[in-house]
Order: structure tokens, then C-alpha cells, then sequence
């Protein structure tokens, strides 16, 4: 038979036990709240929504791409630059509000991809990080530039931009408004053309000018030299 002091303690150690598996639930139920990406939890978007570029007043009526990995932006006279020791990417877009229109744009090229189209060749992108305000929801991602004006819509947003967020209503269209957050505000740098950031274009252009010019006078000496004269 046991004694009261094993019986005590055959209860303490009982309640201990349970003690430990409930705190053990708790912190699991936290995290999988913390974390909750199920399909209750994720915003319902339309198939094609109003985005805003964060940091600017720019919104486009963006396709949202759950086959896409990487999302895409309308980049038309695309061409790279130095700023303060730095590569950029100057492009422009079509302007929302007018077809005529032309937006100007540069951001820090973070790097170059290399897409594969359905032909079978190559093609190389820039890629910069831009801040995407789309049904509620911000981030902070990267965007491959190509030139989409044979396209219906300037801006694919592909899941690097809505994974364990949005979740796509293929039926619906601008079910929300961009709504960016305070913090959007804060983005990488880019953005409109600044008076530095036309600075540094303007001086690739002049030292792309005497590049040239100075192949150009290379080259009408070497056919100089080249000539012969008739006696």
C-alpha cells in the first residue's frame, strides 16, 4: 500500500506533468495564430485590382498572377545609369490617367534575370524592389521590368507579392482600394525622378555622347590613315 508522501507526490508530479503539456499548447496555438495563413485568415482579391507603387501616387490597374512567381512592371526606354556609385535603371510607364501621358521612373537595379520565352530564346530583365499596396496588403519585393504594351495590364503581381496574403477570386475585379500603410512610406529608394537622380542621367547621357564621339573620331582617323595617296 502506498504511503501518503508517495501518494503526495505521485500527484505533484500528475499535475506537473499536465502543467507542461498545456504550456506546450498554449505556445504551439500562439505560434500557429502568429502564423496563420489559412484560407480564412488571407484577404479575398479580385483577379485584377487597383495597385499602388509605394512611396509614390502612381496606381495601376494590376493582374494578379498566382502562376507567376515574379512580379512584373511596364518598363518602356529602359536604360541604366550610375548614381553615387551605384547602378540604377531609369524606365518610364504609361501614364494611368492619360494614354498619352508617360510617368518617369527610376529604382536601384538589384540584379538581372534571365527569362525563357515560349520560342525557346532568352531574354535578359533588370530586376528592382518596389513596394506594392494591393488590397490591403503591403510588401516589399522584387519586380522584373519588361516592356508590356502589347499587354492589358502594366503590372503583374506575382506571388512573391501575395503568397500567405491574398487569396485570387478569378471572377472578381477591384473588390479593394490599395489602402498603403504609414510605413509604405518608407520604401528603398526610387521613385519619381528626383533633381539628383535626373543629375546622374543626364551625365551617363554626356558621357555616353563623348564615348561616342570619341569612337566616332577614331575611327575616321584609322580610314585617314589607311588611304593611300596617288602619284
Amino acid at each position: 500500500m502506498n504511503s501518503p508522501i508517495f501518494q503526495k507526490r505521485h500527484r505533484a508530479s500528475v499535475w506537473a506533468g499536465w502543467f507542461g503539456l498545456a504550456s506546450w499548447f498554449c505556445l504551439a496555438l500562439g505560434a500557429a495564430v502568429a502564423k496563420d495563413d489559412s484560407p480564412r485568415s488571407l484577404n479575398v482579391a479580385g483577379y485584377v485590382e487597383q495597385v499602388q507603387i509605394a512611396g509614390t501616387d502612381i496606381k495601376l490597374d494590376g493582374r494578379l498572377d498566382t502562376g507567376a512567381g515574379l512580379s512584373s512592371l511596364n518598363a518602356l526606354d529602359l536604360e541604366l545609369f550610375e548614381h553615387e556609385g551605384n547602378d540604377w535603371v531609369h524606365f518610364e510607364i504609361v501614364d494611368p490617367n492619360d494614354d498619352e501621358e508617360r510617368i518617369a521612373l527610376a529604382y536601384p537595379l538589384e540584379r538581372k534575370v534571365r527569362i525563357l520565352r515560349h520560342s525557346g530564346n532568352h531574354q535578359e530583365r533588370y530586376v528592382v524592389k518596389l513596394g506594392l499596396c494591393v488590397a490591403g496588403h503591403y510588401r516589399v519585393e522584387e519586380v522584373s521590368l519588361a516592356d508590356r504594351s502589347e499587354l492589358t495590364y502594366q503590372l503583374l503581381v506575382g506571388r512573391n507579392h501575395m503568397e500567405h496574403a491574398l487569396l485570387v477570386d478569378p471572377g472578381e475585379r477591384h473588390l479593394h482600394e490599395p489602402d498603403c500603410p504609414a510605413e509604405a512610406n518608407e520604401v528603398p529608394e526610387g521613385g519619381r525622378l528626383t533633381a539628383e537622380i535626373e543629375d546622374s542621367i543626364k551625365q551617363a547621357h554626356n558621357e555616353e555622347n563623348d564615348a561616342e564621339e570619341h569612337e566616332a573620331a577614331d575611327e575616321h582617323l584609322e580610314n585617314d590613315e589607311g588611304d593611300t595617296e596617288d602619284e
